[in-house]
């Protein structure tokens, strides 16, 4: 769990905040941003173990979070499946056509 807090302060400290949100700051002002942001994830995570004690298994939380995240594939609400640009396998769903190999059209 240590190499997991100290991934999660280093990405955001320094690739993220430093890089981005604050840069030319004193490394005193990156070091208790630092602080901040460890006792900040540790919090995150005890809140989050919590939450996942309520579910049998990691699937079910697997399968809520994906229910909210990723967006479903339809005529409707995917033009890139559907659409008139997307290449004529796909507008007729079928995908596994889309991914062959085709022949090249140079002699």
């Amino acid at each position: 769990m240590a190499g997991n807090v100290t991934a999660f302060n280093t990405i955001w400290t320094y690739d993220l905040y430093q890089a981005y949100m604050a840069p030319n700051k004193s490394d005193q002002h990156y070091f208790y941003m630092g602080q901040a942001v460890t006792v900040a994830g540790i919090l995150l995570s005890i809140a989050c173990a919590y939450f996942a004690r309520q579910y049998n298994n990691a699937m079910d939380i697997i399968q809520l979070v994906f229910g909210f995240v990723n967006a479903p594939c339809s005529p409707r609400s995917c033009s890139a499946c559907s659409g008139p640009a997307a290449p004529a396998p796909a507008r007729s769903w079928d995908f596994s056509a889309a991914s062959a190999p085709r022949p090249s059209s140079t002699p």
